[in-house]
């Protein structure tokens, strides 16, 4: 073989390894580029945000909306009715708004702090005997009980506080999955705690606000919403 063919064979090999380089450039971008938009490590934190608090279901139903602040605080308010139950119609709302300790809002850890008002309808709270009245002796009736319930309905005050993890994750983060859970103290107008009752020549009077776990005023609460960020 001559020179000149030995030029031209080391020529094409030169160049076959060149464009297989290439192409495996190629195909390590588009795999990078498929990456990215699976996981949307580079896509935009979007601002908004609407979930539903498929938790609260199916007694509840409950929706959310929350602002992004910046990459620490989010802000949002809660409004959600009951539709199942002895208190259906309750009403409740609430503000609140969200500390993330990593500075990555609204992915990570966070803490939060709400307040609002919720229109309590037909919760039953119970009145025991006043026993310092010295009218044990009325239990020989046997129409007599220790327990006397009473259902009314009212406004209150409520605010609470929690802790909880959020993540927006997907192609463009724009599912968003938030958990928590907190402690919420409801307030009870004082002319329900001081009512007093007699039936049966029994008094009524030691009050206690039955916020058992399936009553709208139960004190610990729990947040599972699924939504959309915008």
């Amino acid at each position: 073989m001559d020179m000149k063919n030995k030029s031209i064979l080391i020529t094409i090999g030169i160049l076959l390894v060149f464009s297989a380089k290439a192409q495996m450039g190629v195909e390590d971008k588009r795999h990078a580029f498929n990456n990215k938009r699976f996981y949307a490590r580079t896509a935009r934190m979007h601002d908004h945000a609407i979930l539903v608090q498929a938790g609260q279901l199916p007694m509840s139903i409950r929706g959310t909306y929350e602002h992004r602040i910046n990459q620490r605080y989010m802000a949002g308010v809660n409004l959600g009715v009951r539709v199942a139950g002895q208190e259906a119609g309750t009403i409740k709302s609430e503000v609140y708004g969200k500390l993330f300790v990593n500075n990555r809002a609204p992915q990570g850890l966070y803490l939060y702090g709400e307040t609002g008002a919720a229109y309590i309808n037909n919760h039953t709270f119970k009145y025991r005997v006043d026993f310092n009245q010295g009218e044990t002796g009325q239990f020989t009736n046997p129409q007599a009980k220790l327990v006397y319930e009473h259902a009314e309905s009212f406004l209150s005050l409520c605010g609470g506080l929690g802790f909880g993890f959020q993540n927006a994750f997907g192609t463009g983060r724009r599912t968003m999955i938030d958990f928590g859970m907190g402690y919420r103290y409801y307030s009870i107008p004082e002319r329900i705690r001081n009512q007093s009752f007699e039936e049966n020549g029994l008094a009524y009077r030691n009050f206690s606000a039955n916020n058992t776990i399936m009553s709208s005023m139960f004190p610990f609460n729990f947040r599972f919403g699924l939504g959309y960020m915008f």
